[in-house]
């Protein structure tokens, strides 16, 4: 449909083209016309003016000749106008009118006068009281009156010529303003789609951010810094773990709170943009180290000051690496700031700057003996001689964390303050034993990838299969050979960290497919509210509404059995609910008054027309975002009551997709203007729906629109 509207926008475009050429044509033509036409009134109008010295001249010479006074040049005048008005010879640059009354005036004028001369002859020779010159000449000059009248009518025409070739031009010329107007509204009206879709390709769907395009296009940049200009990289620790154990709606909050606080923090007109799933890139031009360090340590107050909403358990964890360059390029330069970002997050909740990357490292060696630039083991073990003869193994290329029993391990674990290569577990300790300890790191998403080993003298085969079973890297028994162990844990730890590498390598693809299609939806879906003439917020206002109300009804209730990866499908296709309005007439969609019944009809057929489409699409009829989109399209305009369009569905014969989307739909209506009312506020939007003024919704989902109203 898009390619079509692509198509006759282009058709459209080459019409108008050519009508405006046309019209160019047709006022050159008529310009040289008329210029025609007015070189041949002022020929007329010499004509004309000729035509009367003809009369005034004939009547001298009748009189000359009645009182015997010849004059033969007056004749010879006489003769060589009348020649000229006739013929369009003579000295006299006189033009021959081609008009038929004037013509055959002309030419009974002229025969008389070749008559009145030889009565003038007969006057020379008998005297004029012999002849009938009087009553000849009154004759003549009565001629001569008409052919000036058959002159001035035929000048009266051209003037009536060039009056419609003026009016002609004139429309030409308002013609040729309107089609220049339309096409500097078009060119204005493209700019802007233009404008829009550069924005929606270079920024982030989710934050509003410049997107990881953006960034690359930046670091594309190969000018050299002439500034001082700081660049500084951000990671959130704690992304992961969050969509693991809480759902990707509540990765999703935590991803946005913090671009609205770097958005808050920072300048307009300094860079932050998302530059990967939980990375984000920060430019300041002309910013200095100490004022770098202030800033930092302003963003890292707002960090630890910063609640998710909905989400109480949830906090910001971040590591920071920041640098200023005032030589060579922005990509070098960030570059250098990921490098130093990777170093804090070897102790989390860290920023390591130039400035302070000596100092950062002492600390971390210096007190507790932990260097940032190793690895970290965790050795769980109530025996204090098998901590130390493992740390004496193992400290020189990795940092060994110590806990005397189960309890204390897992505390160190929870706290999330290390990342940890490896644990080395026990398995006879009192008070809790290492299948007990592997126990919980199993139930607890943020423990569970981490590897585990266990080292004990237990060497039944029961207790190594119950180990193995509880999904351990490994099992040594003792006494062991250190030279063994240390290899053995070794590549337990390198086996992992590849198997983290590939991971983190696929999860990134599915997130650039993701981003890259919520992108694209995100588009299509604004095209068609640009159509509309609505807001270029509704789309992600209904997203965003669609999420709140699917979180808050999967903690309310588990009858619709929606798991994190169900509700981020849902509100990624509610961007398509109103795509069906594409097939909708312009001026139905765009009316400023209220609808007829013949225009509603009209209108109500959108829900179908955006299944149809999503339809047509033959090659991802299985993928479930094309599945739940149609249901969307459907029906999201069904009430539960039944009252709703197209097909009467009553309550929970209307999928859930469709209820929530209608809910969030008919809210961000009544809150938003459009060209037939203006919006509502928040407090009568609600009132209107809970009142059941925009139809009938399920209960529960009002439940959910009243606990999230406030975040609305």
């Amino acid at each position: 449909m898009l390619n079509l509207k692509g198509r006759s926008d282009k058709k459209s475009k080459n019409i108008i083209g050519i009508i405006q050429s046309c019209l160019i044509l047709v006022l050159v033509i008529l310009i040289i016309f008329m210029m025609i036409q007015i070189s041949w009134l002022q020929g007329t109008a010499r004509v004309i003016n000729y035509a009367g010295l003809v009369r005034g001249a004939t009547q001298r010479e009748v009189k000359l000749e009645i009182t015997e006074n010849r004059n033969e040049e007056l004749m010879k005048y006489l003769d060589d106008i009348l020649s000229g008005l006739r013929y369009q010879d003579g000295h006299y640059e006189l033009v021959k009118l081609y008009d038929k009354e004037y013509q055959e005036k002309l030419k009974i004028q002229s025969d008389y006068w070749e008559k009145l001369k030889t009565e003038i002859e007969a006057v020379r020779s008998v005297g004029y009281e012999n002849t009938d010159i009087v009553n000849m000449s009154e004759i003549y000059f009565k001629m001569a009156d008409e052919t000036v009248f058959a002159a001035e009518k035929y000048s009266e025409k051209i003037a009536t010529k060039i009056r419609t070739i003026e009016i002609l031009s004139a429309f030409d010329m308002l013609c040729l303003v309107i089609l220049v107007i339309v096409q500097t509204l078009m060119a204005m009206k493209m700019a802007v789609k233009n404008k829009l879709l550069e924005h929606r390709a270079y920024t982030d769907a989710h934050t509003g951010l410049p997107n990881k395009s953006a960034c690359k296009e930046l670091l594309g940049n190969k000018e050299i810094i002439s500034e001082p200009t700081a660049c500084i990289m951000f990671d959130l620790n704690n992304l992961k773990t969050v969509n693991d154990t809480m759902g990707h709606l509540a990765g999703d909050q935590l991803i946005l709170n913090f671009a609205r606080l770097l958005r808050n923090v920072i300048p307009e007109k300094d860079f932050v943009g998302r530059y990967g799933g939980d990375e984000f890139l920060l430019v300041l031009p002309e910013v200095k180290e100490d004022i770098l360090n202030d800033k930092l340590q302003q963003i890292q107050r707002k960090i630890h000051a910063t609640e998710i909403p909905g989400y109480p358990n949830v906090r910001l964890s971040v590591s920071i690496g920041g640098i200023v360059c005032e030589d060579g390029s922005i990509e070098e330069a960030v570059a250098k700031a990921d490098r130093l970002m990777y170093r804090a997050k070897n102790k989390k909740n860290m920023v390591v700057t130039e400035q302070n990357i000596d100092d950062d490292i002492n600390t971390l060696s210096g007190e507790n003996g932990y260097s940032s630039d190793k690895q970290n083991i965790l050795v769980i073990d109530d025996n204090r001689t098998n901590r130390e003869l493992l740390k004496t193994m193992f400290n020189h290329e990795y940092n060994v964390i110590e806990a005397s029993g189960g309890p204390e391990g897992l505390e160190i674990l929870k706290a999330e303050e290390y990342d940890f290569a490896v644990v080395l577990l026990d398995i006879i300790m009192p008070g809790m034993d290492g299948f007990s300890v592997m126990t919980s790191m199993r139930a607890d998403n943020r423990m569970r990838d981490i590897p585990v080993i266990m080292i004990s003298t237990e060497d039944r085969n029961s207790t190594i299969t119950k180990a193995y079973d509880l999904g351990i890297a490994d099992y040594i028994s003792m006494p062991f050979d250190s030279r063994i162990v240390y290899r053995r844990v070794s590549n337990v730890i390198k086996l992992y960290a590849k198997q983290r590498r590939l991971m983190n390598l696929v999860t990134e693809s599915i997130q650039d497919k993701e981003n890259n299609n919520q992108m694209m939806i995100g588009i299509l879906s604004h095209i068609v509210e640009f159509r509309n003439g609505e807001s270029g917020q509704h789309v992600l206002h209904i997203n965003q509404i669609t999420q709140m109300l699917l979180e808050t009804l999967t903690k309310k209730t588990g009858r619709y059995n929606l798991t994190w990866h169900d509700r981020f499908i849902i509100a990624t296709a509610s961007a398509l609910h109103d795509i069906g309005k594409i097939g909708i007439p312009e001026e139905i969609i765009n009316k400023p008054a209220r609808l007829t019944t013949e225009e509603f009809e009209i209108m109500k057929k959108h829900t179908v027309i955006g299944e149809d489409i999503l339809k047509k699409l033959d090659t991802y009829q299985d993928e479930k975002l094309v599945q739940v989109a149609m249901q969307i399209c459907r029906s999201h305009h069904e009430r539960y009551d039944g009252k709703g369009y197209p097909d009467g569905l009553k309550g929970e014969d209307i999928p859930i997709c469709a209820q929530v989307v209608s809910v969030a739909d008919v809210y961000d209506a009544l809150t938003s203007n459009r060209v037939y009312k203006k919006a509502y506020s928040h407090e009568k939007a609600m009132q209107m729906i809970l009142n059941g003024e925009c139809g009938t919704f399920n209960p529960l989902l009002l439940d959910c629109l009243i606990e999230i109203q406030d975040r609305l």
